[in-house]
């Protein structure tokens, strides 16, 4: 069931609307036996004021920016020096983990170290090799793992570059300069804005009146539009559901408009039989855009920036977000450490050479010691990471362990936010989304102040819709100030003005029939009726704006308190807005 759109109408002259609302007129009016009868008409008198059209949606609030510490080696939490709702500063310490596997291999990668600087030191010795055909192949396979392993680090380290995959528009970028994203996370969406198909269910006993190549008209009421196809895809596999077997059918659209949005509802009337012309029934769908992907990040990492903004429009390869990732760029400096150090010992199998050691092996033993370092490095960065700080200036949201407990890789520890500002996230029905853009003042009312409201503007609308039960809604990000009161998660309400008219002619809506050009209102004239055409403009659930027809200080009917066979009917109350 939709939501009823939510209006809101400010005037300049409260006391004249007072005024004009609570007219009522008698009148004295002929019946046709030639007796003179009387009908009272309740009226409004035409004024100048301003009117606003608002849309609402409901959701929960959620910090702008947010820190999620998991643990990196795993380990035992030795001490947490925070609670729930304390507030900290970067740098500060939150909790402390031991693992003394981690400080085992600390030790071990300093071994290693020092062994690889006495293989520099001493890489002017003499060698010889007494390699067998076994020991060849052996160093053939090593290589080829090393290469294998040094391509995979290679496109991890490409991957913290998340490009377009083709031109289009991007859409629900989900990350910000400073976010930590896990391996696998979405960064943004691309779409063709301009390429959209319609996807029609169509039941299995309709398939045949249906072919490749048929002209069908799409209509899509979330922006009121016939748009023109022709079937271009009939799925050779049928779907079962509660209503029968239906097929999907691809309807390819000729025609675009730019308020048409993938995900929306979409319609087609289809004959039921060929023999009966005109005879039709109406299948339902939504629309899709042709080209819809979502990119992810294989590698994870600190996002650095981001290089675009919502809705903008971006070639295929042009980098969208860029990664940090300190041990993705470590791992790819070990792969082809390791790469080199396998194609050197295959090198020196097949053919050992003199027994001093070139620049280039030398170069080699010098890229295993760096290897080494980098390693060590590595493991003392997460030996560091045991001791967990905030990140940012914030409240701590939630503290996930106790002293005593055993974490593992990837657990989470402790969540910090930064409440000086936040976000009221909220969803608006596709019927309303149309206008509703960035930038928008926003009221917002939080149920657990019902007694307040908070000022805020929108932030961002999602482009691609969510259906459920038939209805597709759209998320809007609302940005409002922070308040200590504040929590994440708190259910709030939303108000957003989507329309406003300033120094126009306004009269109730219950004057008007008709609307547009084709607009009827009754003015009073000489204290009797008199219909009149006007042009209707922006109208709400209170007033009407009236372009064209009518005068400031004239007075029209609302409707008949009180009538005998008078003009609007045989003796029945009515009002012109009420459908008469």
């Amino acid at each position: 069931m939709r939501r009823p759109r939510r209006l809101v109408v400010v005037l300049v002259a409260v006391a004249l609307i007072a005024a004009a609302l609570s007219g009522v007129k008698a009148l004295r009016v002929v019946s046709r036996s030639g007796q003179a009868t009387a009908a009272r008409y309740s009226t409004a008198t035409v004024i100048r004021g301003t009117l606003e059209v608002t849309v609402g949606g409901t959701g929960t609030l959620a910090p702008r920016v947010r820190q999620d510490v998991v643990s990196s080696s795993g380990g035992t939490v030795e001490s947490v020096a925070v609670k729930a709702g304390d507030t900290v500063e970067k740098g500060q310490v939150l909790l402390r983990l031991s693992n003394d596997s981690l400080a085992d291999q600390v030790a071990l990668a300093r071994l290693e170290l020092r062994l690889a600087e006495i293989d520099l030191e001493e890489a002017t010795g003499p060698r010889e090799s007494l390699a067998t055909e076994a020991d060849i192949a052996a160093a053939r396979a090593a290589v080829e793992g090393a290469r294998v392993a040094f391509e995979q680090a290679r496109r991890n380290v490409e991957d913290l570059s998340a490009r377009a995959p083709f031109t289009g528009t991007v859409s629900d970028i989900s990350v910000r300069p400073g976010d930590t994203v896990p391996p696998g996370a979405q960064l943004f969406n691309v779409f063709t804005p301009d390429a959209l198909r319609a996807v029609l269910f169509v039941p299995e006993n309709l398939l045949d009146e249906i072919a490749l190549g048929d002209e069908l008209t799409v209509n899509v009421p979330a922006i009121s539009r016939n748009l023109d196809g022709r079937v271009t895809a009939i799925s050779a596999q049928g779907t079962s559901g509660q209503g029968g077997v239906t097929f999907s059918v691809t309807v390819t659209l000729e025609d675009s408009d730019p308020d048409a949005r993938g995900g929306m509802t979409a319609s087609a009337a289809l004959e039921v039989d060929s023999s009966w012309p005109g005879l039709t029934t109406r299948v339902t769908g939504y629309l899709a855009y042709d080209r819809f992907q979502t990119v992810t990040t294989a590698t994870g990492g600190s996002v650095v920036a981001v290089r675009v903004s919502e809705g903008e429009e971006v070639e295929a390869d042009q980098v969208i977000v860029v990664l940090e990732n300190d041990e993705a760029e470590a791992a790819l400096a070990r792969a082809e450490a390791d790469l080199l150090k396998a194609e050197q010992a295959l090198a020196e199998l097949l053919d050992p050479g003199p027994p001093p050691m070139t620049r280039t092996q030398i170069e080699r033993v010098r890229l295993r010691y760096e290897q080494a370092a980098l390693q060590l490095a590595a493991l003392e960065r997460q030996l560091a990471e045991l001791t967990v700080t905030a990140e940012l200036d914030g409240t701590v949201t939630d503290v996930f362990v106790v002293p005593g407990e055993t974490v593992t890789p990837g657990q989470r520890l402790v969540s910090v936010a930064d409440l000086s500002e936040v976000t009221a996230v909220i969803t608006v029905d596709e019927l309303e989304v149309t206008g509703l853009d960035p930038g928008r003042p926003a009221t917002v009312r939080i149920d657990a102040f019902p007694d307040e409201s908070f000022s805020g503007q929108v932030e961002s609308v999602s482009l691609e819709g969510v259906p459920r039960d038939g209805v597709t809604s759209y998320e809007a990000r609302i940005r409002l100030p922070g308040d200590p009161r504040m929590r994440a998660g708190m259910s709030v309400s939303a108000t957003i003005v989507v329309a406003r008219r300033e120094n126009v002619l306004l009269v109730p809506v219950e004057a008007v029939y008709g609307a547009g050009r084709e607009a009827v209102v009754h003015v009073l004239v000489d204290g009797a009726p008199v219909a009149r055409e006007v042009t209707a403009g922006l109208s709400n659930s209170i007033f009407t704006e009236i372009v064209d027809g009518l005068e400031e200080g004239e007075v029209v009917v609302t409707g008949s308190l009180e009538v005998d066979a008078g003009p609007f009917g045989s003796g029945q109350p009515r009002h012109p807005g009420g459908g008469g």
